[in-house]
């Protein structure tokens, strides 16, 4: 008797196609997810070097239009009246040339001219409540003069005058706590240096207000003195903040000598006059791309305490001889926020399509399987020698069409053999009919039986079949029956 084997867990074919479906769109959708997630990393990188490019730009330009119109008031105050005023009074009374340049360009901070002696005039505007509150300005002041004079018996005389916007005075206070001497200064010194050029200080903190900010220093063209122009750089930061990417991008604009201009972090907590150098502001990020290997607007993905960052270093050039580094890391994580959603919506709509067309799966697998338990049911007839039925109906699935023909055409030479008579004592199988040429029993089964012949003879059937024989063994052979014509 023949065993045929069985495999474990057997699904129906409408299951295996439904599952299939659904395995092969799961399989795109996550090929195609993950093709389009490298390729926005990458472009995420690139994005952040043209990022990187612009903000060049956009710094440049700011301290360009800054420090450019400062170079021309320095030549034309130093060819004015006030660098060739000896006293207090008529130092006061050329003091329109200052006013007149504060007026006309809001960005400077400060106007002054120093004298080889150390008397000092200096004129600053009020704007700013940080700057009023430094010097306790009174209502209504917009400006402030301050002056040191040295006196016939060798004191050094300091005073403020707040003026308002006209320049009419409003009042004068004597301050012996204001002892500046210009000339230990660094902005004096290096005009003294190299006179006939305007000179730029590494960023420091001015002396009255605090504020960050460098001078611009020239030797006057007709007197022994030095005309000081101040830069302030407050807005610096507001800048750096409003160019950050994401929230936890941070950012630093160096000076040629290493100093900090500028960050997204708080400076004032560090203290000095001077500005700090970057190992001083405690952010290990930009300090360790300050010192990898240089690759000016190239991005670079670095690893910095399990965190991947996107780092850039450009330079920007100012003009004056001189280049700052801004340096700039942004967080990739949040870099790739957005791709991240986009990638878990289209995950989502995936699986949403999948679960869509799950029933067609499973429409498609339940036709199929039809066709093919129709053909399991014939087979399993014609193994017991039943060749009745009605046609198997056509299908559209070619290997089930082959299949359904061949079944049929077993099922339909049943014309051509007697018939078994199934009556009690004359054997099974009765009414069966035996295909001619390619009918068989089942492996080791005897058949046996009485058949009756169309003449109304009976003869003895006994046929047997076993593996060992040829397969196809003609059932019409076992007869002895002749030939068909």
């Amino acid at each position: 008797m023949n065993h045929s084997s069985r495999v474990p867990w057997q699904f129906r074919i409408r299951v295996h196609i439904a599952v299939l479906t659904m395995a092969c769109m799961g399989l795109v959708a996550l090929l195609l997810i993950g093709l389009g997630w490298v390729a926005t990393t990458q472009r995420l990188v690139q994005d952040s070097g043209q990022r990187a490019a612009r903000d060049t730009v956009v710094l440049s330009q700011q301290i360009r239009l800054q420090l450019t119109p400062v170079q021309g008031a320095l030549r034309h105050i130093g060819a004015g009246r006030l660098p060739l005023a000896t006293d207090e009074s008529s130092r006061l009374q050329a003091l329109d040339a200052l006013l007149g340049e504060l007026r006309a360009n809001p960005l400077e901070a400060a106007v002054y001219v120093a004298y080889p002696n150390g008397d000092f005039v200096l004129v600053r505007p009020l704007r700013l409540d940080v700057v009023r509150q430094s010097v306790a300005a009174p209502e209504g002041a917009e400006f402030l003069v301050q002056t040191v004079t040295q006196q016939p018996d060798g004191r050094r005389l300091g005073r403020y005058r707040f003026l308002d916007q006209a320049g009419n005075l409003q009042e004068v206070q004597d301050r012996a706590d204001y002892q500046y001497d210009p000339r230990t200064r660094p902005w004096y010194a290096v005009a003294r240096q190299q006179p006939g050029v305007a000179q730029l200080t590494q960023p420091y903190r001015f002396a009255t207000t605090q504020r960050l900010g460098v001078t611009l220093s020239k030797q006057s063209a007709t007197a022994d003195a030095v005309v000081g122009i101040d830069v302030a750089f407050d807005d610096l930061e507001q800048l750096l903040l409003s160019l950050r990417a994401t929230p936890g991008t941070r950012l630093a604009l160096l000076h040629g000598s290493g100093q900090v201009m500028a960050a997204t972090v708080d400076l004032h907590s560090v203290g000095g006059d001077a500005q700090p150098m970057l190992d001083a502001i405690h952010e290990p990020q930009l300090l360790q791309l300050l010192k990898a290997p240089k690759a000016l607007g190239t991005p670079q993905v670095m690893e910095i305490e399990g965190q991947r960052w996107v780092g850039l270093h450009t330079q920007i050039d100012i003009g004056l001889g001189t280049a700052l580094d801004l340096l700039q890391m942004l967080p990739f994580d949040e870099l790739a926020a957005e791709a991240r959603q986009r990638a878990l919506y289209f995950i989502g709509m995936a699986v949403a399509l999948a679960l869509l067309l799950l029933p067609l799966g499973w429409a498609a697998g339940k036709a199929i399987g039809r066709s093919i338990n129709l053909l399991r049911e014939r087979s399993l007839r014609i193994a017991r020698f039943d060749f009745t039925g009605a046609p198997l109906p056509p299908s559209r699935v070619s290997e089930v069409g082959e299949l359904s023909q061949a079944v049929q055409h077993i099922g339909g030479h049943d014309r051509s053999l007697p018939q078994l008579d199934g009556k009690p004592g004359h054997g099974a199988g009765g009414g069966a009919h035996a295909a001619a040429g390619a009918g068989t029993a089942d492996a080791g089964h005897a058949v046996r039986g009485r058949s009756r012949l169309s003449v109304g003879c009976p003869i003895s059937l006994h046929a047997t079949y076993s593996p060992g024989r040829q397969r196809g063994f003609p059932l019409a052979r076992a007869l002895h029956l002749p030939a068909a014509a």
